[in-house]
């Protein structure tokens, strides 16, 4: 029997042997997706403070979005850490849509900076 502590979070997603339900259900699903949801609301109320709150809005958004890049990173990784090898592979098409949304999201980020910041569309 295995009495030793687990790996670091890191090492287990970088060797791609921590569980895949573990990181998609917890580290996406609730902490990304949970995270990304306060954020807008929060952001939202930030903005109406002028261009410090668009600035600080900024920030928030900008670490969820690394945030959901490392999860869809972590996804990917442990992707084939399940015992119904299929799982592995919707996981990984998850993650090629994910990406390209997380793309969208920083670019409608910038553009919605762009125009609150006073800039014609």
């Amino acid at each position: 029997m295995n009495t030793a502590l687990p790996d670091s979070l890191w090492h287990s997603v970088q060797g791609g042997t921590e569980r895949l339900r573990v990181v998609f259900w917890l580290y996406f699903g609730v902490t990304g997706l949970g995270g990304l949801f306060l954020a807008s609301w929060l952001g939202g109320l930030i903005m109406a403070f002028g261009p410090l709150g668009i600035l600080f809005a900024s920030l928030i958004f900008v670490v969820i979005v690394l945030y959901l890049g490392w999860c869809l990173y972590a996804i990917w990784q442990c992707a084939f850490a399940v015992d119904w090898r299929p799982w592995g592979y919707m996981a990984r098409a998850f993650v090629v849509v994910g990406c390209v949304q997380l793309l969208y999201l920083a670019w409608a980020l910038g553009a919605l900076v762009y125009v609150v910041a006073g800039h014609s569309a």
